[in-house]
C-alpha cells in the first residue's frame, strides 16, 4: 500500500513484479542473450552506436502515440534511477535523429540491447504511464489493472480488470497464497 508502482524508484519486490505488466522497454533480455525487440521495430549498431526505431503505430495506454521524445525521456529518467543507473552506465548520450533513437556508447558491445529494457513511460499527473498489457487504473480508491486496449497484442482472451490487494508487509507473493488470502 505504502510502496510505490512508480517504475524508476519502487522499493518493493512485489510491486517490482508487476511493473513490466504496466511498462514495457524497447528490448527484453532473452534466455539466449539475444534481446528480444517489444517497444522497437529494430536496431541498427555500430562501433559506438546503436540506432533504435519504434514500433510504427505504438501507443501508450492512454492512445497517445509514443515518441522518440518519449524513449529519450524515459532514458533520462531511468539513468538516473537506483535500478537501471548501472545497467546503462556505458550509454553516454541519447539523440533522436530522423524518427529514431540513438543511443551513443562509451565503448563497443554487442550485447547493448539487453540494457536497453528500461521502461518507457510518459508523465501524467501523479505517475506514469506505460505501453504495457495492463494499464493501473483506480476507481474509488482502490487500484486495479485494466487490460490495454492500445496495446498491439491485446486480445479480447485476456483477462479485463485484474484486482491489486494490499500486501504491506508481505516480502514474496507466496504468503499470500499459502496464508488463502
Amino acid at each position: 500500500s505504502a510502496a510505490s508502482l512508480d517504475p524508476f524508484e519502487s522499493d518493493s519486490r512485489i510491486n517490482r513484479e508487476i511493473i513490466p505488466v504496466i511498462f514495457e522497454g524497447l528490448f527484453s533480455p532473452s534466455e539466449d542473450g539475444r534481446a528480444k525487440p517489444v517497444c522497437s521495430s529494430g536496431a541498427d549498431m555500430e562501433k559506438l552506436s546503436v540506432r533504435v526505431s519504434i514500433v510504427a503505430g505504438l501507443k501508450f495506454s492512454d492512445g497517445e502515440a509514443v515518441t522518440p521524445e518519449d524513449i529519450k525521456k524515459s532514458f533520462e529518467l531511468a539513468a538516473k534511477s537506483k535500478y537501471y543507473s548501472s545497467l546503462l552506465s556505458n550509454i553516454t548520450g541519447v539523440e533522436i535523429e530522423d524518427g529514431s533513437v540513438v543511443f551513443n556508447l562509451g565503448h563497443s558491445d554487442e550485447a547493448v540491447l539487453n540494457v536497453l529494457s528500461f521502461p518507457i513511460v510518459k508523465k501524467i499527473k501523479g505517475g506514469y504511464i506505460g505501453t504495457g498489457r495492463y494499464a493501473l487504473k483506480k476507481l474509488d480508491g482502490v487500484l486495479y489493472l485494466e487490460a490495454n486496449k492500445e496495446h498491439p497484442e491485446y486480445s479480447e482472451d485476456w483477462n479485463k480488470q485484474i484486482a491489486l490487494s494490499d500486501m504491506s508487509g508481505v516480502d514474496t507473493p507466496i504468503y499470500p497464497f499459502k496464508s488463502n488470502k
